[in-house]
């Protein structure tokens, strides 16, 4: 499963961490 988080803000790569460390996919957009 792919995710895409648009807007890396602090929220957005503490998402990110999490969803990595579940073994997902992790695309960050910054705008």
């Amino acid at each position: 499963m792919k995710v895409v988080i648009v807007g890396a803000g602090t929220l957005g790569l503490q998402i990110a961490r999490e969803l990595a460390a579940e073994n997902r996919d992790v695309v960050v957009l910054e705008r």
